[in-house]
């Protein structure tokens, strides 16, 4: 890992530098092919903000910021709920700096964000990955994440619904 790297809870004043990496991340996504019907403009909507704001401010959610010689380099939100049999916590976004990569900073990331699941006291925590993104699957598994559930979606224009063949 980089010298000069390290992880912190997220404040307001990093709301700016986590809209403009979750940004890019939806930019990469769609450039990967991994889902084509994102919009990377949402990243700077009121919708986003406010969920944000929450992550920040909520005490069942979490934003964390990674710093690379003091600039932010990565971030990660997540989330802690009472699922149907468990509280769950759920990993929700999470993106580092093409340029800050494999330097251990995801893990950094992902490490504490565990470390606040377990004194949330959640017994599952989940993760969704597009199932091409061998770079991000291999990190979680690494981090002892199992392959449980395949969601498979289908999506159709706005308003025509789903035809029966």
């Amino acid at each position: 890992m980089g010298s000069g790297a390290s992880v912190r809870e997220a404040t307001q004043d990093d709301l700016e530098a986590i809209r403009r990496l979750h940004h890019a991340l939806c930019l990469n996504e769609r450039e990967m092919g991994f889902d084509s019907d994102l919009d990377p403009d949402a990243s700077f909507s009121e919708h986003f903000t406010a969920y944000l704001k929450a992550r920040i401010t909520e005490n069942t959610g979490l934003a964390l910021v990674a710093l690379q010689d003091e600039e932010v380099a990565g971030y990660l939100l997540g989330d802690v709920d009472d699922g149907k049999d468990a509280l769950t916590a759920h990993l929700e976004s999470m993106f580092v700096v093409p340029a800050n990569r494999r330097g251990g900073i995801g893990r950094m990331l992902a490490g504490r964000f565990l470390e606040w699941v377990k004194a949330k006291g959640a017994t599952r925590t989940t993760v969704a990955v597009a199932p091409g993104n061998q770079e991000a699957i291999g990190l979680y598994r690494a981090l002892g994440f199992k392959d449980r559930t395949l969601i498979l979606e289908m999506r159709s224009p706005q308003g025509e619904g789903l035809h029966n063949a």
